[in-house]
C-alpha cells in the first residue's frame, strides 16, 4: 500500500511539474518560492489549488483585488482549518492572464471546507464570474511524502 502510495504521489509531482513547465512566462521563481521548505509557509504546505483565469483589461483592478491575497477569495478561506494562503500572480507577456495558488496543509483541510461551506463558494463564485472571460482549475496538487 505505501509503495503503490509513494509511486501515486510520484506521478503526481510529475504531472505538476510537466504542467508548471507549459505556464509560458509565469516567473518561476513565484510558485516555488512559496512550496519552497526552507521557510515556514513551505514546511506546512502539504496541497495546493490552481487556477487559470482570463480578465478583461477594464476589469483587472477589480479581480485583483476580488483574488488577491485580501480579497473575497482569500477572507472566505481564511475561516477554513488548514487554510495557508492565497497567491495571485500575472502573466508578464499577457496581462490578461492570472494564476492563483490557494495553498492548504491538506487536501482533507480543502475539501472538508469547501464541503462545508459550499452553498458560500457557489455565491462568491457567482458574484465573481463577472470579473472573468474565462477561469479554469488547472489542478489539484499535493507536496511528496519525503522518505526517512
Amino acid at each position: 500500500m505505501k509503495k503503490r502510495l509513494t509511486a501515486e504521489i510520484a506521478e503526481e509531482t510529475q504531472r505538476t511539474q510537466s504542467k508548471l513547465a507549459e505556464i509560458p512566462h509565469i516567473a518561476k521563481e513565484k510558485v516555488p518560492k512559496a512550496l519552497s521548505s526552507g521557510n515556514a509557509l513551505g514546511r506546512k504546505v502539504g496541497f495546493v489549488v490552481l487556477w487559470e483565469f482570463r480578465v478583461a483589461p477594464r476589469k483587472r483592478r477589480a479581480f485583483e483585488r476580488a483574488y488577491g491575497p485580501n480579497g473575497n477569495w482569500a477572507t472566505f478561506f481564511r475561516k477554513g482549518k488548514g487554510y495557508l494562503g492565497t497567491e495571485l500572480v500575472r502573466d508578464d507577456q499577457d496581462a490578461g492572464r492570472y494564476l492563483t495558488l490557494d495553498f492548504w496543509q491538506s487536501r482533507k483541510h480543502y475539501e472538508n471546507f469547501t464541503k462545508q461551506n459550499r452553498k458560500r463558494y457557489q455565491s462568491i463564485d457567482e458574484k465573481c464570474e463577472a470579473l472573468t472571460t474565462s477561469e479554469s482549475e488547472i489542478g489539484q496538487f499535493s507536496r511528496p511524502l519525503r522518505r526517512s
